[in-house]
């Protein structure tokens, strides 16, 4: 990866299959000392991935954007449906944080990140890059450090605003793009429809979210169509089971080679960060000590009683 904004970037994962995406992710997430932006893995916590029990967060429809694509408003409304059915409580969330979020990312002065990271080469050759890419770059120039400070500011409290949502769901379902453009379109008009392509991912990296983007089925004309599940950095695990799982209910081959989609369990090699432990007395559910584990995040798993030969 060569840098485009080093305070964002990210490495992106492509596999066929989500359980190859977990695989290269153990290696990938490794901690690099030599490169400031690297960090530690983070345990995950609850795995709603493997869960028969968790919440999802669908946007509100009038935040849904298909872009006159009717093929993908129905196949979005089927990947709800099996979300469902794998035991998700979908819920209807207000996307309008995330999305006024993402407009930051090239209407705020990261865009001058973008032409630190080419600076030298931009001033020397600024003919060699395509008009659209010079235009939007070029822009650069026009944001000075305060409104860098500034709209810092303002990402900070969208961070405090978006956050306050996982208190209520565990992921967020949204189409990976509404619709899918031919070169000839976005040749013709790059700057819109690429920000049309963008409305479900703009805010990911400017808010720390992890995503994984999963088939789910093709339209009419053959080109297919994705979903996204997003939720907070370090969650990929959860999330890459729950990619396998509808992955599994709704592609039977890889793609459209004609391969059939491997069979097999879903693996769990990213850390948890939990463990399990057995309680009695004052912290089982419902009495007072019991908000010492759920402040924590801890999440009952089941209830038992004492033995029969149990006696005080």
């Amino acid at each position: 990866m060569v840098p485009a904004c080093r305070s964002l970037d990210t490495i992106s994962i492509f596999a066929l299959t989500a359980r190859d995406a977990e695989r290269v992710t153990h290696v990938a997430a490794a901690f690099d000392a030599s490169e400031a932006y690297s960090r530690p893995l983070e345990g995950h916590g609850f795995d709603f991935g493997t869960s028969r029990n968790f919440r999802v967060g669908i946007p509100r429809a009038a935040q849904l954007q298909f872009f006159g694509n009717a093929d993908t408003t129905r196949l979005f409304k089927q990947a709800v449906e099996r979300v469902a059915a794998l035991g998700g409580e979908c819920v209807e969330v207000d996307l309008q944080p995330f999305l006024d979020t993402a407009r930051l990312l090239y209407e705020g002065p990261w865009v001058a990140e973008r032409y630190a990271a080419i600076r030298d080469f931009f001033d020397a050759k600024p003919e060699a890059l395509l008009p659209v890419i010079r235009e939007i770059i070029g822009g650069a120039k026009r944001w000075s450090a305060a409104d860098a400070y500034a709209y810092g500011y303002q990402l900070k409290a969208a961070r405090r605003t978006c956050a306050a949502l996982w208190g209520e769901v565990d992921c967020v379902l949204t189409p990976s793009a509404g619709t899918i453009y031919t070169i000839a379109e976005m040749e013709a008009d790059p700057i819109r429809l690429n920000a049309n392509l963008g409305y479900y991912t703009n805010f990911m990296n400017l808010l720390d979210y992890a995503a994984t983007a999963i088939p789910a089925g093709f339209q009419a004309g053959g080109l297919p169509f994705g979903i996204t599940v997003f939720a907070p950095a370090h969650q990929d695990g959860p999330l890459l089971h729950l990619a396998a799982k509808l992955q599994a209910a709704t592609m039977t081959c890889l793609g459209t080679s004609g391969t059939l989609l491997p069979a097999g369990a879903i693996e769990t090699g990213l850390p948890s960060g939990q463990i399990r432990v057995a309680v009695c007395g004052a912290h089982l559910s419902g009495l007072p000590l019991n908000g010492q584990l759920t402040s924590r995040g801890g999440r009952l798993v089941s209830a038992t009683g004492s033995s029969s030969n149990y006696r005080l």
